[in-house]
């Protein structure tokens, strides 16, 4: 399941690359996500 979301957000993030503010939510969403795991 996280491996799953992790790489949807990637593609989410490379398709909305031109938009920094997008860029700074989904990476802020990432690091989310990771430290839950942990």
């Amino acid at each position: 399941m996280g491996k799953t979301i992790l790489q949807i957000l990637k593609k989410v993030k490379i398709k909305s690359s031109k938009y920094g503010i997008l860029n700074f939510i989904i990476d802020k969403f990432q690091k989310n996500i990771i430290q839950v795991k942990n």
